[in-house]
Protein backbone atom coordinates (compact mmCIF):
# COMPACT_ATOMS: atom_id res chain seq x y z
CA UNK A 1 0.00 0.00 0.00
CA UNK A 2 1.86 3.18 -0.80
CA UNK A 3 1.32 6.17 1.35
CA UNK A 4 -1.35 9.32 -0.02
CA UNK A 5 0.62 12.72 -0.51
CA UNK A 6 -0.20 15.61 1.82
CA UNK A 7 -2.90 17.20 -0.08
CA UNK A 8 -5.00 13.25 -0.09
CA UNK A 9 -4.15 12.90 2.89
CA UNK A 10 -6.24 16.00 4.00
CA UNK A 11 -8.34 16.65 1.70
CA UNK A 12 -9.49 12.91 2.67
CA UNK A 13 -9.94 14.15 6.20
CA UNK A 14 -11.62 17.04 5.36
CA UNK A 15 -14.27 14.81 3.80
CA UNK A 16 -14.67 12.88 7.31
CA UNK A 17 -14.94 15.95 9.10
CA UNK A 18 -17.69 16.57 6.97
CA UNK A 19 -19.83 13.80 7.42
CA UNK A 20 -20.39 15.49 11.13
CA UNK A 21 -22.45 18.07 9.58
CA UNK A 22 -26.13 17.63 10.95
CA UNK A 23 -27.07 20.03 7.66
CA UNK A 24 -29.54 17.52 5.57
CA UNK A 25 -28.94 20.02 2.45
CA UNK A 26 -24.61 19.37 2.27
CA UNK A 27 -22.06 18.66 4.04
CA UNK A 28 -18.70 20.45 4.05
CA UNK A 29 -15.51 20.20 5.78
CA UNK A 30 -12.65 21.69 6.02
CA UNK A 31 -9.09 20.99 7.74
CA UNK A 32 -6.26 23.92 8.34
CA UNK A 33 -3.04 22.77 8.24
CA UNK A 34 0.10 25.00 9.54
CA UNK A 35 3.67 24.91 7.04
CA UNK A 36 4.53 21.56 8.96
CA UNK A 37 2.17 19.82 7.79
CA UNK A 38 0.48 19.71 11.30
CA UNK A 39 -3.40 20.10 11.77
CA UNK A 40 -4.12 23.43 13.94
CA UNK A 41 -7.51 23.52 13.40
CA UNK A 42 -11.18 21.21 11.91
CA UNK A 43 -14.84 22.42 11.49
CA UNK A 44 -17.79 21.48 9.34
CA UNK A 45 -21.26 23.68 9.08
CA UNK A 46 -23.48 23.33 11.40
CA UNK A 47 -25.70 25.28 14.22
CA UNK A 48 -24.37 26.26 17.31
CA UNK A 49 -23.96 23.63 20.02
CA UNK A 50 -27.74 23.13 21.26
CA UNK A 51 -29.27 24.45 18.74
CA UNK A 52 -31.83 22.74 16.58
CA UNK A 53 -30.52 21.30 12.79
CA UNK A 54 -31.35 22.91 9.89
CA UNK A 55 -33.99 21.37 7.91
CA UNK A 56 -33.72 21.31 3.85
CA UNK A 57 -36.67 19.22 3.27
CA UNK A 58 -38.93 19.72 -0.01
CA UNK A 59 -42.16 21.50 1.14
CA UNK A 60 -43.68 22.31 -2.06
CA UNK A 61 -46.24 19.48 -1.96
CA UNK A 62 -46.53 17.76 1.15
CA UNK A 63 -49.10 15.25 -0.47
CA UNK A 64 -45.96 14.03 -2.09
CA UNK A 65 -44.11 13.22 1.24
CA UNK A 66 -47.31 11.14 2.82
CA UNK A 67 -47.02 7.29 2.71
CA UNK A 68 -50.80 7.88 4.86
CA UNK A 69 -51.98 9.80 1.80
CA UNK A 70 -53.99 7.62 -0.62
CA UNK A 71 -52.45 9.64 -3.53
CA UNK A 72 -49.33 8.24 -2.07
CA UNK A 73 -46.99 5.97 -4.11
CA UNK A 74 -43.53 5.40 -4.01
CA UNK A 75 -42.86 5.49 -8.03
CA UNK A 76 -44.58 8.84 -8.72
CA UNK A 77 -42.26 11.05 -9.30
CA UNK A 78 -42.55 14.69 -7.24
CA UNK A 79 -43.05 18.01 -9.25
CA UNK A 80 -39.97 19.60 -9.54
CA UNK A 81 -38.94 22.37 -6.50
CA UNK A 82 -39.89 25.83 -6.93
CA UNK A 83 -36.97 28.35 -6.09
CA UNK A 84 -39.24 28.66 -2.84
CA UNK A 85 -38.74 25.28 -1.73
CA UNK A 86 -37.04 25.45 1.56
CA UNK A 87 -34.67 22.75 0.32
CA UNK A 88 -33.41 25.67 -1.63
CA UNK A 89 -32.99 28.17 0.95
CA UNK A 90 -29.49 28.17 2.27
CA UNK A 91 -28.78 27.70 5.57
CA UNK A 92 -29.32 31.04 8.22
CA UNK A 93 -28.55 29.13 11.53
CA UNK A 94 -25.19 27.58 10.58
CA UNK A 95 -21.61 28.33 10.77
CA UNK A 96 -19.50 27.24 7.78
CA UNK A 97 -16.95 24.86 7.92
CA UNK A 98 -14.46 27.14 7.26
CA UNK A 99 -16.02 29.51 10.26
CA UNK A 100 -15.69 26.92 12.33
CA UNK A 101 -12.35 25.78 11.35
CA UNK A 102 -10.74 28.93 12.04
CA UNK A 103 -12.81 29.87 15.48
CA UNK A 104 -12.05 26.26 16.68
CA UNK A 105 -8.24 26.03 15.69
CA UNK A 106 -5.60 25.33 18.55
CA UNK A 107 -3.60 28.68 17.78
CA UNK A 108 -4.50 32.06 17.03
CA UNK A 109 -2.14 32.24 14.10
CA UNK A 110 -3.03 30.80 11.29
CA UNK A 111 -0.84 32.80 9.38
CA UNK A 112 1.03 30.93 5.76
CA UNK A 113 -1.48 27.99 6.69
CA UNK A 114 -3.44 25.58 3.92
CA UNK A 115 -6.83 25.26 4.53
CA UNK A 116 -8.34 22.32 2.88
CA UNK A 117 -12.20 22.54 2.04
CA UNK A 118 -14.68 20.13 0.48
CA UNK A 119 -16.23 22.69 -1.17
CA UNK A 120 -14.69 25.81 -2.45
CA UNK A 121 -15.41 29.04 0.39
CA UNK A 122 -18.07 31.09 0.25
CA UNK A 123 -17.47 35.04 -0.26
CA UNK A 124 -18.06 34.97 3.55
CA UNK A 125 -15.83 32.31 4.11
CA UNK A 126 -13.00 33.89 1.91
CA UNK A 127 -13.34 37.36 4.03
CA UNK A 128 -12.38 35.27 7.21
CA UNK A 129 -9.45 33.27 5.06
CA UNK A 130 -7.81 36.89 4.22
CA UNK A 131 -8.39 38.45 7.39
CA UNK A 132 -6.48 35.12 9.27
CA UNK A 133 -3.84 35.02 6.38
CA UNK A 134 -4.36 31.81 5.02
CA UNK A 135 -2.41 31.34 1.77
CA UNK A 136 -3.59 28.61 0.10
CA UNK A 137 -7.27 26.69 -0.63
CA UNK A 138 -7.37 23.44 -1.38
CA UNK A 139 -11.04 22.54 -2.85
CA UNK A 140 -12.51 19.55 -3.83
CA UNK A 141 -16.50 20.90 -5.33
CA UNK A 142 -16.72 24.23 -6.88
CA UNK A 143 -18.98 26.61 -4.92
CA UNK A 144 -22.41 27.77 -7.08
CA UNK A 145 -20.44 31.45 -6.84
CA UNK A 146 -17.04 31.58 -8.13
CA UNK A 147 -16.86 35.36 -6.88
CA UNK A 148 -14.67 34.34 -3.78
CA UNK A 149 -12.09 32.55 -6.07
CA UNK A 150 -11.75 36.19 -7.16
CA UNK A 151 -11.38 37.60 -4.30
CA UNK A 152 -8.95 35.29 -2.72
CA UNK A 153 -6.32 35.24 -5.46
CA UNK A 154 -6.76 39.13 -5.56
CA UNK A 155 -5.53 38.97 -2.48
CA UNK A 156 -2.48 36.81 -2.26
CA UNK A 157 -4.31 33.62 -1.34
CA UNK A 158 -3.25 30.67 -3.81
CA UNK A 159 -6.62 28.44 -4.98
CA UNK A 160 -6.22 25.26 -6.01
CA UNK A 161 -8.85 22.91 -7.78
CA UNK A 162 -7.82 19.29 -5.95
CA UNK A 163 -8.64 17.49 -8.94
CA UNK A 164 -6.04 19.09 -11.10
CA UNK A 165 -3.13 18.33 -8.07
CA UNK A 166 -4.24 14.59 -8.93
Amino acid sequence: MSRPTWNQYFIDIAEVVATRSPCSRLHVGAVIVNPRNHIVGTGYNGPPAGEPHCDHSCDCNPRWQAPDNPDWSPFLIPPRCSEECNSKKPCTLSDHAEENAIYHSTTDILDYSTIYCTHLPCMKCATEIVWHDIKTVIYKTPYRDLSSLDYLKENGVKVLDFKQLV
